[in-house]
């Protein structure tokens, strides 16, 4: 009996994610489009551990939410290691903001991996 309910909770929690980025461009192109090359400026760059991303379009929800952060440069979030590499301006970045902006849409748990790391203003 449980893994009849296991399989259903999982198919809700997949079919859940994927109709919130349905109405999402980005979830469209971030799988069809070659990603540029990372971090073209040269900006510093942190490590962020993104433990609840399951599904190519939490990856583009990942990426939109963090672009939209001020001080960021550039993203790159990788599925396979749950973790996204972050180029940053570090004089105008908040990693407690992104960390809360990434909590609000459902990715809570998510943690700054790079100790000691001067992310905050």
């Amino acid at each position: 009996m449980k893994i009849p309910f296991l399989m259903m909770f999982t198919g809700v929690l997949l079919a859940g994610c994927q109709d919130r980025m349905a109405s999402s461009p980005q979830a469209e192109s971030a799988t069809q489009a070659e990603p540029a090359a990372f971090n073209m400026a040269g900006a510093p760059t942190m490590m962020l551990s993104i433990p609840n991303m399951h599904c190519e379009s939490c990856v583009a929800k990942t990426t939109e939410v963090l672009s939209k952060q001020p001080g960021v440069v550039d993203v790159r979030v990788d599925l396979d290691t749950l973790r996204a590499k972050v180029a940053i301006d570090p004089t105008t970045f908040d990693g407690a903001t992104a960390l809360a902006a990434l909590d609000d849409y459902g990715f809570a748990g998510s943690s700054i991996v790079n100790e000691g790391f001067p992310w905050g203003r």
